[in-house]
């Protein structure tokens, strides 16, 4: 969900994901979607952070141009 829920955790929001996704693209460079979601689960302690809701976070990236598709693997621009 992107719209701010008053009774969900911060680090539940695609905001706070992106954010994190976002960091670990610019300390690893170019990865892999698989490879991206395992890093932001494990660098921010986000051991039960739902796929989908990652999925989301990196849709929400693409959409205000701060990442792009570089043949299979994901970059900051």
């Amino acid at each position: 969900m992107i719209i701010i829920n008053k009774d969900a955790k911060p680090r539940d929001t695609v905001y706070y994901i992106s954010c994190c996704a976002f960091g670990a693209l610019k300390r690893h460079g170019s990865v892999d979607l698989k490879r991206l979601y395992e890093i932001v689960k494990n660098s921010y302690d986000l051991i039960d952070l739902n796929y989908t809701s990652f999925q989301l976070s990196v849709n929400f990236l693409f959409l205000v141009n701060k990442i792009e598709l570089d043949r299979e693997k994901i970059r900051c621009i």
